[in-house]
């Protein structure tokens, strides 16, 4: 992770507020890839992660050091390193147990219909007049 920070700014920061300052890291910036390269899909390959396998595992099966993961998460769009990433197949299971109470349960229902919009508009403007 330390490669991530390295190119962030510094500042001042006083934590106790007895003017003794100390020079930290700006932790509150934020980073994203420029729209032109993220667009550029000729610069990415497909790849389905296997259960279990963590960024940092992606990270040196590509690169050959874990040092990078980082950058798979920003390239997909993934802030939240738990939940956002594919969780293995154990974990989602004890996950959904854990939010559901009968995992099995209908829990929502779709229904699908088809409308005539042409149908529907003659009938408006039939009842509007």
């Amino acid at each position: 992770m330390a490669l991530f920070f390295e190119q962030f700014p510094k500042l001042a920061y006083d934590i106790s507020g007895n003017k003794n300052f100390k020079l930290v890291t700006d932790i509150f910036r934020r980073i994203k890839i420029r729209s032109n390269i993220a667009d550029n899909v000729s610069l990415y390959s497909t790849y389905d992660v296997p259960s279990g396998e963590t960024p940092e595992t992606t990270s040196f099966k590509h690169f050959g050091t874990t040092d990078y993961h980082w950058i798979i998460l920003l390239t997909n769009n993934i802030t939240d390193r738990y939940y956002g990433w594919p969780l293995s197949e154990q974990d989602f299971e004890a996950y959904v147990t854990s939010k559901y109470d009968n995992p099995g349960a209908v829990h929502h229902y779709e229904s699908h219909s088809q409308v005539d919009h042409k149908q529907v508009m003659d009938h408006l403007i039939t009842h509007t007049k």
